[in-house]
């Protein structure tokens, strides 16, 4: 399973996931620090990651509609969050998800609990 980072999380993200066995990616090591949204997707999906963000933009499920793409999660936390405490959500995250669940699924991540929403 592989993961894109965006650019509004820390780039420790990456190393965390990657020592948690992880594929992962931030944009900043694929020359997308400053890119749009779409560019971002596009790169995710034709690269087949799953992306994880805080641009709440990426939960429109009419612009990116579940089921259409590899997998979008949307972390809902408060921005004055340190990095340690984001990545501390996404570890919690991870330890309790079936990855199973999140392929293709829109994942809306709000510190302890996260919603799913899949594709027809």
């Amino acid at each position: 399973m592989k993961f894109l980072i965006d650019a509004n999380l820390p780039y420790s993200s990456k190393i965390l996931l990657e020592s948690m066995g992880f594929d992962a990616s931030h944009v900043k090591d694929v020359g997308l620090t400053n890119a749009l949204d779409d560019e971002i997707f596009l790169f995710a999906q034709k690269n087949e990651c799953i992306i994880i963000t805080r641009d709440l933009d990426f939960s429109n499920i009419i612009k990116f509609v579940p089921g259409k793409y590899y997998g979008i999660i949307v972390m809902r936390v408060s921005y004055v969050l340190n990095s340690e405490q984001i990545n501390n959500v996404l570890k919690e995250f991870f330890e309790k998800v079936d990855l199973g669940e999140i392929k293709k699924a829109l994942v809306i991540l709000e510190g302890e609990r996260y919603r799913l929403r899949k594709g027809l």
